[in-house]
């Protein structure tokens, strides 16, 4: 038979090449696929260690004992792991793994109520400490991050409707704002020990004033007015 007889003439041959064509399609489509759950995998993992961490320096910052009621504070410590969950919330991602797992392990209540309540002034006196001072400037700028309006967080302002998943992370942090406000209203001390640190800055000669005490006056100020809209305009 001639080499040109073996030929197909009937559209095989086009026929196969098509073939060729979607299987070699089907094999990119498959790699963009492992591509696409590999960098899921490693957002995962890295998502993973972020929350491990956040739990860790929560753990290392201290904890609050049922028994004595008391809050067993990291006296060594506690300044760095403040400044640590601070920066954890301001480099937080569009999902809110950091926000969404303080609000997990309940920081407000469980820690940063407590810590203004028995560390930034003498139990027995009242009267403010050296270092409660710089406690509670660390945790009053933690206590404003947390207790801000939902919306606040997200472009434009505007609640997430379209993307189901978004819109559960944003009904999950408006559940820990609700939170945060049955805790505060629990925590009546915390507004008493408030109202010392205001007064002591207040009463401070204008030369002795720092810019960061300015600023722990705002953070403080602002903090009731936060507590009570942030549900609302959330």
């Amino acid at each position: 038979m001639p080499f040109g007889d073996s030929i197909p003439t009937d559209g095989h041959y086009e026929d196969d090449e098509e073939e060729y064509e979607d299987h070699g399609a089907e094999e990119e489509e498959e790699q963009n696929g492992h591509a696409a759950d590999e960098i899921s995998f490693r957002d995962t993992k890295s998502d993973q260690v972020l929350s491990s961490q956040v739990v860790a320096v929560l753990s290392e910052l201290g904890h609050y004992n049922r028994v004595t009621n008391t809050y067993q504070l990291n006296q060594n410590d506690a300044n760095a792991c403040l400044r640590d969950l601070i920066r954890f919330l301001r480099n937080d991602g569009a999902n809110f793994l950091v926000r969404r797992q303080m609000g997990i392990s309940n920081i407000v209540n469980n820690d940063l109520l407590p810590i203004v309540e028995q560390h930034t002034v003498n139990v027995d006196t009242g009267a403010i400490t050296e270092a409660g001072k710089s406690i509670m400037d660390k945790t009053i700028r933690l206590l404003v991050d947390l207790t801000n309006p939902t919306m606040l967080h997200y472009k434009n302002q505007q609640v997430p409707k379209e993307d189901k998943h978004e819109a559960k992370i944003y009904l999950e942090l408006q559940e820990l704002l609700f939170r945060y406000k049955v805790s505060f209203a629990m925590h009546k001390r915390f507004w008493i020990v408030l109202s010392k640190h205001l007064t002591r800055i207040l009463a401070l000669d204008e030369s002795e004033r720092q810019v960061c005490l300015l600023l722990t006056v705002r953070l403080i100020s602002f903090l009731p007015a936060i507590i009570l809209y942030s549900t609302c305009l959330g």
